[in-house]
């Protein structure tokens, strides 16, 4: 009886704890799930976004406006040790850069921010996960890309890979 009694008392703690869960989100959406059911949703939340490249199960590219910039593009990722579950959205920018820097500031604060043999990166690190953007300046063009990856799916591999850099 004390057994069942347990059993009932934990069994919806459990549960309570695992949809408390919180995933980083890419264009309000959280990345977790199949790609297919990620790149339904982002298609259903932004009419614009086109699939044009679907790579080996793993990998699926779209084409539309990100940040009100148009001609964006975005590469989503599953990795198979994380049972191919969606742990990353990256974004491609050409245009209106420092518009999109500044929004990144104004919802992220400032970052942790260096110079690079190319241009300029800003990396937050937060509970759900990390975002990486990177200014590229090469001669005759500038870009921005920008990295979500979620630290639920990845957990331990990401947070070890990252955080280790805290003691530096």
């Amino acid at each position: 009886m004390r057994k069942i009694f347990l059993i009932l008392v934990f069994i919806p703690l459990f549960v309570s704890a695992q949809s408390d869960i919180k995933h980083l989100s890419f264009m309000g959406i959280p990345l977790t799930g199949s790609l297919d059911v990620f790149a339904e949703k982002l298609m259903t939340k932004n009419p614009s976004w086109k699939r044009v490249e679907f790579i080996a199960d793993s990998i699926c590219r779209f084409k539309g406006d990100f940040f009100d910039i148009e001609n964006c593009t975005i590469t989503i990722w599953t990795y198979k040790q994380f049972n191919n579950q969606v742990t990353k959205a990256s974004v491609l920018v050409t245009s209106n850069l420092e518009e999109l820097a500044e929004g990144m500031i104004n919802k992220y604060g400032p970052g942790s921010t260096h110079n690079t043999n190319s241009g300029v990166e800003s990396i937050w690190i937060l509970d759900e996960g990390k975002v990486h953007m990177e200014l590229f300046s090469i001669p005759g063009s500038s870009f921005i890309t920008i990295d979500y990856t979620d630290f639920v799916e990845a957990a331990d591999e990401l947070k070890k890979s990252i955080r280790k850099y805290d003691d530096l």
